[in-house]
């Protein structure tokens, strides 16, 4: 009886999955009075013998099947009414409306991590708590795009036994990955994200946000008390972008000025230490608004560049000490630092002396390389994370 709906539903080009509907009681005897027959001749002809723990779910997912060709059959001979629902995939059940995680006093500082950077990541965290003012509360929302549990419970427990602190979770799915998104230099496409942070936070209307190639040295809440007055984000200047700018027939000063229409070249700034106004950033763009520019062209520098250009003239320009950007001792003089403009480059090796957050911009972090300042301070916070001997193994194998 059942062979005509078997076929036409076998053949056609869709399915009802994961055993799930809703039906009447009598209904659903007749289908379990049709269904379990069925499942005990297949489970008498299977020989199990060294199956797996998913090939022991076989019966299962012959059920499943099953359920395609019953439903067929019904629709087709019976005289029900039925409904159907589309298959929805939930990429993340974290809250996507969080709020502040403490009533007072609460320092909100947003960072951005991959399964790769959790290492990393800790060591900021790390830095942060050990420099953290008890009487203040450090609010820490993490980014996070498949993100293992490992690396959600090992970074979390950073904060136990500290009670200003709270370390939550953002989950933003394949927003980046589904819309086509690409990688620039060595830079991965998640790096975008931080561009999304106004929409991803929409309870905050001022945030401090930090890469977590980086480590404070300093409360991170002296920097989230500064006024941003009506600017759009508080940001340092680019060292290395205005040593660039300065070369003869400089291209990167050229595509400050033709493509990121920024006048003023060497005030091009670094994006990985920001306080961002959410509040006044949401009436600028959202994320749709975002990812037409992500795609609009090819940005050289990616989520920087677009945060120049969107930004310019309505930044409040930090002190370098806040963003003191590391390269290696060997060829200082080589490197393009010592090519800005007198003034920055003098108020940049000041910076070196009394950084207040330390930024190992590019691929200069100590894990990776032996030659860079404050590299005993960044071992110091490294060994207090659950990734200390992980660490040391990264940077053996880098070396070779």
């Amino acid at each position: 009886d059942y062979i005509p709906s078997m076929n036409r539903y076998l053949k056609s080009r869709y399915a009802f999955c994961l055993n799930m509907y809703i039906m009447k009681k009598e209904i659903l005897n007749d289908y379990f009075n049709w269904l379990f027959p069925i499942l005990e001749k297949v489970h008498e002809r299977i020989d199990y013998t060294n199956f797996s723990n998913y090939e022991h779910r076989c019966i299962g997912m012959v059920a499943e099947r099953l359920f395609g060709i019953f439903y067929t059959y019904v629709k087709e001979n019976r005289n029900y009414k039925t409904c159907e629902l589309p298959f929805v995939k939930f990429h993340s059940l974290d809250n996507p409306n969080l709020i502040p995680a403490f009533e007072t006093n609460n320092i909100p500082v947003v960072l951005l991590s991959s399964n790769k950077y959790a290492p990393l990541l800790a060591v900021t965290i790390q830095s942060i708590i050990s420099n953290s003012d008890r009487n203040k509360n450090y609010d820490l929302l993490v980014i996070i795009n498949n993100f293992s549990e490992q690396n959600k419970r090992r970074i979390k427990e950073l904060a136990n036994g500290h009670e200003n602190i709270s370390i939550r979770y953002r989950n933003i799915g394949n927003i980046l990955l589904n819309n086509d998104v690409k990688n620039v230099h060595h830079i991965n496409a998640f790096s975008y994200a931080r561009l999304f942070i106004p929409d991803l936070f929409k309870n905050y209307d001022k945030v401090i946000y930090l890469d977590c190639d980086l480590f404070v040295n300093d409360d991170i809440s002296k920097l989230y008390t500064i006024d941003i007055d009506e600017n759009l984000l508080i940001a340092a200047k680019d060292i290395n972008v205005a040593g660039w700018s300065r070369q003869k027939n400089s291209k990167q000063k050229k595509y400050n000025e033709d493509v990121l229409c920024i006048e003023d070249t060497f005030s091009y700034f670094n994006a990985g230490v920001l306080v961002m106004n959410l509040k006044k950033l949401r009436g600028k763009y959202n994320i749709e608004d975002m990812l037409k520019i992500i795609k609009s062209q090819n940005w050289k520098w990616m989520d920087q560049d677009i945060l120049n250009a969107l930004c310019n003239n309505q930044v409040k320009y930090l002190d370098l000490v806040w963003n003191t950007t590391i390269s290696p001792y060997f060829n200082f003089q080589q490197l393009p630092v010592f090519m800005a403009p007198k003034q920055l480059f003098d108020e940049y090796v000041l910076s070196i002396k009394k950084a207040k957050i330390i930024h190992y911009a590019g691929h200069h972090v100590p894990c990776f390389r032996d030659e860079v300042d404050y590299s005993d301070l960044y071992w110091k916070h490294a060994k207090n994370t659950k990734y200390y001997y992980e660490t040391l193994v990264k940077m053996k194998g880098e070396k070779k």
